[in-house]
């Protein structure tokens, strides 16, 4: 699970169109930070069908497809709860932070804070393999950036 986040710096002189470059990172973190989002509370869901206990590794792609990085999420799962820590390169925002979210049937869904920061996360897990998306909700300059995710253990 990995998040994304987008830097609008603006170039241009008097009399000149300006434009606009954005730059947008995502952050592992959302990887499985998105775990909340899949339905809120685990009773408001099926039970899970997969556990994601474990050590995750991959990379993340913005969907500007220029920035990405690689992506790391120790997880514990107990019944349809996940908690853990992730750590993430590439993007200028933040480099990790805490993900706490919930697993309905095979899918893990949730969010990867680091103070103000907040990115939502959902993974569809299979296996040992994992592939979703994030939605960078409030991280400053890096607020709206999305991207896709795909970890394995």
């Amino acid at each position: 699970m990995i998040l994304t986040f987008r830097l609008a710096i603006k170039t241009g002189k008097q009399g000149r169109s300006v434009h606009t470059h954005k730059k947008s990172f995502l952050v592992f973190a959302v990887m499985v930070a998105g775990l909340s989002a899949c339905g809120g509370d685990s009773g408001s869901c099926g039970p899970p069908t997969v556990d994601v206990t474990g050590t995750w590794t991959g990379s993340w792609v913005s969907q500007n497809a220029f920035d990405g990085g690689s992506a790391t999420l120790a997880a514990n799962q107990t019944d349809g709860a996940v908690v853990g820590t992730a750590s993430f390169s590439g993007s200028p925002c933040f480099s990790g932070g805490s993900f706490r979210g919930t697993v309905c049937g095979n899918e893990a869904c949730g969010s990867l804070t680091s103070g103000g920061i907040r990115v939502d996360v959902c993974l569809g897990v299979i296996g040992d393999n994992a592939n979703g998306t994030y939605n960078t909700i409030s991280a400053g300059l890096c607020t709206g950036d999305r991207g896709t995710i795909s970890l394995s253990r």
